[in-house]
């Protein structure tokens, strides 16, 4: 498939929404709100991830002893 376009530059794009949201834009102040609600979900994700790692690991140690 042929992609015509330009490249994804999600911080360019905070900033031109930001730009855009400050003057009022609502379009941009909601793409803005969902595109931060979604770095922090990605954020939740992670988080949880890593005490489920965690939580594993520590059962598999308790479990050796």
């Amino acid at each position: 498939m042929i992609m015509i376009g330009v490249d994804k530059n999600e911080e360019k794009a905070v900033q031109m929404y930001k730009l855009a949201a400050a003057q009022g834009y609502s379009a941009a102040q909601f793409n803005l709100g969902m595109m931060m609600m979604m770095m922090m979900m990605m954020m939740m994700i992670g988080v949880m991830m890593m005490m489920i790692i965690v939580n594993m690991l520590t059962v598999m140690m308790i479990a050796m002893f």
